[in-house]
């Protein structure tokens, strides 16, 4: 016990950082960005159809890979809500836009682009690839995570679950759209409509899974009035709402998670819980132990919608988003403070 208290203190001191924030230092408008990954000393950003290189810490432009387009190294502009999956890997980085991967140098180069059979997004773990496929069974929509060849053909399908919308059926709209994963140290992470995260080996075979030994959020009728009064205003989603809004069905309390990233050594869980208006951190070893719990500043955001523009890094909280003041986007350093051992 004494080990894992001063292992937690440590770990305490590493997090409690002051936060910061620079505009990124480019010579034109940042139009539409879309997500980011951050590699060491390096942030790339996709935006629109570009996919733009920073420095860090100094968030100084580098260069732009890509561009608009549908032949080799182009990308079609995907919104946020489709998406793109941007995958670091040593020595090249992979832009998985729909129905292809490419794949660049650090300098930029184009070192192969692959066609995708379908719509799924994909990413690599070992010497395959882990995506999402849908289907039909006795008339229930499923999403199943699967492991595909590099022909992407399905080797395995190891984690399936019913789609969140079902013809005729009520509407839970707290259960996400799709199984929400990550890839870190060949394992796949994969938070579930439950609200649980499983962790996968490389080939499919489960190896752990979260355990939340802290109360969930109730549901208040504010809660339910606002996603009503958000869906029906939405310039996209109120054609749909006024045929679907009688059969939402919300249930007593929010999911364990609201949001989760990794790193190579912990899982870090953001919950629907506030405290003095900050998130409540959990975080997990790999294994599924629960470390500690502590608070982050994390920008306001519609519990109903995830967040976009938010990674982990070095065990702080990376955020990108708009600066009142100048206009510029930009990125914030959110440290997790006052880390507490929950085994104590």
């Amino acid at each position: 016990m004494r080990i894992k208290i001063i292992v937690l203190y440590i770990i305490m001191c590493c997090l409690v950082m002051e936060a910061k924030a620079i505009d990124l230092k480019y010579n034109g408008e940042i139009p539409y960005p879309q997500l980011f990954e951050i590699d060491p000393n390096t942030l790339f950003l996709v935006s629109g159809s570009h996919l733009l290189k920073f420095d860090l810490p100094s968030c100084q432009f580098k260069r732009r890979l890509g561009s608009s387009g549908e032949g080799p190294g182009e990308f079609i502009r995907i919104d946020r809500d489709r998406g793109m999956v941007l995958t670091i890997e040593t020595g090249r980085i992979v832009v998985n836009s729909r129905h292809k991967i490419s794949a660049f140098s650090r300098a930029g180069m184009l070192l192969s682009e692959t066609k995708t059979r379908n719509g799924s997004f994909f990413r690599q773990v070992g010497q395959n690839f882990v995506g999402i496929h849908s289907s039909l069974i006795d008339q229930i929509r499923y999403h199943s995570v699967c492991l595909y060849d590099w022909n992407f053909k399905i080797i395995r399908r190891f984690h399936k679950e019913p789609h969140w919308y079902q013809p005729n059926q009520s509407i839970n709209p707290i259960k996400v759209s799709l199984p929400h994963f990550r890839v870190i140290n060949g394992k796949i992470f994969i938070l579930n409509q439950a609200g649980q995260i499983s962790v996968y080996t490389q080939m499919g075979d489960p190896c752990a899974k979260t355990s939340f030994p802290f109360p969930v959020r109730k549901i208040k009728q504010k809660d339910r009035e606002g996603y009503h009064e958000y869906y029906k205003s939405h310039p996209i989603y109120k054609n749909h709402y006024h045929a679907l809004k009688d059969r939402i069905r919300f249930p007593e309390s929010f999911p364990p998670v609201k949001y989760f990233d990794v790193d190579e050594k912990y899982i870090y869980v953001v919950s629907f819980q506030k405290r003095e208006g900050k998130a409540i951190i959990y975080l997990f070893r790999h294994s599924g132990e629960c470390m500690g719990k502590g608070v982050a500043d994390l920008p306001e955001q519609i519990w109903f919608e995830p967040y976009p523009l938010i990674r982990i890094y070095k065990q702080q909280w990376m955020v990108l988003s708009e600066n009142p003041e100048t206009e510029n986007i930009q990125l914030k350093w959110i440290p997790i403070e006052g880390l507490r051992n929950e085994r104590q």
